[in-house]
């Protein structure tokens, strides 16, 4: 997080929107739709849900949350927010959190049944084996089916929570009703302390797009890319729940999971990220702010992270919110009437409502908002807090990629 005293200036936020690509024509972004809701003829590809399982993660202040993701992406950490998400250091106990960290899905890797965290924010597939350093208590891959890749190797950073290396295979891995045959499986030798204790599961499956992808020399594509062109249509579509399990759905979009339209955005893949433009923003009632930015959808991710005018701006709205040193973030009184948040996507509105960003009791009365800085990063990130409001579409068209977002009916 970032002082108060040193908040970038408005006139950083819109150079970034001028320097940035231009979007489509009005309305391009929602056309040519294409009818993820309609159901394709039999035999031309299939289509399945899948469970996600919400996975709470054990007591940490709150500040650990926007830390996981900063020190993914390279965000600008202070000393002292690193103190307050190392478990050891940290003062405050909190308890309980109204969103959860992760949500994981059932995936068989070769004859292994294995629970993997579904994260929209990387690309690799990787699993814990029986030699691997610091697995803890985590289930491990029989890799005794899976083909070497001589020379393949793998090194992912988490920054302060450390890192996880190691070496890579292929074999058969199943998703629901498909399976990728030589899909590259990343078998970690070696895995922090602190990322075995902040896994609850036995992994984790990115659905990102190649250009995130860590296998070296060559990255690989993620099971969703080699197995796309199965399904009726190259999309997942996500319905994640709070305090409840939520689904993803492959090949389709269910239309008794959304009312009205379905807002399309065109995602530049290039990154790997999921990656979108803004058109705008509205806090409360207030008038449409039209900044054009960028933002990402990273369901790795717990909070909403913006640009640091863009913060401050919300929290000059909350009555008794300030930037406090010691939580490193903003807080306010518990009792706060928080607004709402709106982002404007290809002229569709979609609210965040004012309570759900009411995240986490630090003490004293205070609380912990969802909406913090994204540590000067070039982009927002939506993470849980933000995508658990909406149907969110992932579209992997091969020349249009796009996300899109519905109202949950």
């Amino acid at each position: 997080m970032v002082n108060c005293k040193t908040i970038v200036s408005a006139l950083a936020l819109s150079a970034l929107a001028a320097a940035a690509p231009s979007p489509p024509a009005a309305g391009a972004g929602a056309g040519p739709a294409p009818t993820p809701s309609a159901a394709a003829e039999p035999g031309l590809g299939k289509r399945f849900s899948l469970d996600l399982h919400p996975v709470k993660r054990g007591p940490a202040h709150p500040a650990a949350r926007s830390l996981h993701t900063l020190d993914r992406y390279g965000g600008r950490v202070s000393k002292k927010l690193r103190s307050l998400a190392n478990p050891q250091t940290g003062s405050v106990n909190v308890t309980s959190y109204p969103f959860y960290m992760q949500y994981h899905m059932p995936v068989k890797l070769g004859n292994s049944n294995m629970t993997l965290m579904f994260d929209t924010g990387n690309s690799d597939l990787w699993v814990t084996i029986n030699e691997t350093q610091g697995r803890g208590s985590h289930h491990p891959f029989d890799n005794s089916t899976c083909l070497p890749l001589p020379g393949y190797t793998f090194d992912i950073s988490w920054g302060s929570f450390g890192d996880i290396m190691g070496n890579v295979c292929s074999d058969k891995v199943k998703v629901g009703g498909i399976t990728s045959p030589k899909q590259a499986i990343q078998l970690a030798l070696h895995m922090s302390e602190h990322i075995s204790g902040s896994i609850k599961n036995d992994g984790v499956m990115g659905f990102g797009f190649i250009g995130l992808n860590t296998i070296e020399p060559t990255p690989q594509n993620t099971w969703f890319e080699n197995v796309k062109n199965s399904l009726q249509q190259p999309v997942f579509t996500v319905d994640l729940r709070k305090d409840a399990v939520g689904t993803i759905d492959f090949g389709f979009v269910d239309p008794e999971k959304h009312s009205g339209s379905i807002f399309w955005a065109y995602v530049d893949e290039k990154s790997g990220f999921w990656r979108f433009y803004n058109e705008g923003y509205i806090i409360g009632n207030d008038s449409v702010i039209g900044d054009f930015f960028p933002g990402i959808l990273d369901t790795g991710s717990n909070m909403i992270l913006l640009f640091d005018p863009m913060v401050e701006e919300y929290y000059n709205k909350v009555p008794g919110a300030f930037f406090d040193e010691g939580n490193e973030g903003y807080v306010f009184p518990c009792n706060a009437t928080l607004p709402n948040w709106t982002v404007i996507v290809e002229k569709g509105r979609f609210t965040v409502p004012g309570p759900n960003i009411n995240f986490a009791s630090v003490g004293s009365g205070l609380c912990y908002g969802g909406i913090q800085s994204n540590g000067g990063l070039p982009f927002a990130i939506y993470g849980n807090l933000f995508i658990s409001q909406f149907l969110t579409i992932f579209g992997a068209y091969n020349k249009f990629p796009r996300v899109g977002f519905a109202i949950k009916a």
